[in-house]
């Protein structure tokens, strides 16, 4: 617990001070808070209102990612990854344990999970404002391991969306070439430039060559096709 430590007035909130929540909901809420900020989410403050001193709620480096319009949000990712659709897939997790060369999607739906996202556009959006969220974390890794890219000409962005992280490694590698490898639906009307260009297609079908391949959340499925497409 600290105090004020000159936070600004907007970076600190009060349990039921200027807000919607019922009083009758204002002790449970506070409970919650509490659990949060045992957790680390949030940081316990003590703030003087005239001559009383009350409690309140700073953020800390892990609550910042989750508010919206800071250029480092993750709202969408957690968004994303709390939704029904996924959360769902887990009470499989006993079948997919016992069944070989599929996914946990793949037991839970029928289908892959690419096959999925075409075929259902409200989770589409949803899944790709998570992974543009999550791809601007790049600038946070490029601080300490740009040397992962040092040496190379080229690379495949697999399932890169929109190009977001693409971007933001060849603007701090201004010689290093980027194809961003997306389901048609995505790319079909955006534009390249100098050192970033888009490819529609299937990496399960075929995959652009170049030095490295970049690729973010791959399952074993995916995994055993991308290395009999690097072995052709």
């Amino acid at each position: 617990m600290a105090s004020n430590n000159g936070r600004k007035a907007s970076e600190i909130f009060q349990v039921g001070v200027n807000s919607t929540i019922p009083p009758t909901k204002v002790s449970s809420v506070q409970s919650l808070l509490r659990f949060l900020a045992h957790n680390g989410f949030f940081e316990i403050v003590r703030i003087h209102d005239n001559i009383e001193e009350k409690e309140a709620y700073a953020l800390t480096a892990a609550s910042e990612l989750l508010v919206k319009g800071n250029d480092l949000c993750l709202a969408p990712m957690i968004k994303g990854v709390l939704d029904p659709t996924v959360t769902g897939s887990w009470h499989q997790l006993k079948k997919w344990t016992y069944e070989d060369d599929l996914t946990l999607f793949g037991i839970s739906f029928g289908s892959h999970l690419w096959d999925f996202l075409n075929n259902n556009p409200t989770y589409n959006k949803l899944f790709n404002e998570a992974m543009a969220s999550d791809s601007q974390m790049m600038n946070v890794a490029l601080r300490d391991c740009n040397w992962v890219f040092e040496g190379l000409e080229s690379f495949v962005d697999v399932g890169g969306g929109t190009g977001i992280m693409a971007k933001i490694i060849c603007e701090a590698f201004p010689k290093l070439k980027c194809i961003v490898l997306e389901r048609p639906a995505i790319v079909e009307n955006l534009s390249g430039s100098n050192n970033v260009t888009y490819v529609g297609g299937d990496m399960f079908e075929s995959i652009p060559k170049a030095n490295a391949i970049l690729l973010k959340g791959a399952d074993s499925g995916t995994n055993k096709v991308l290395s009999q497409q690097l072995t052709i």
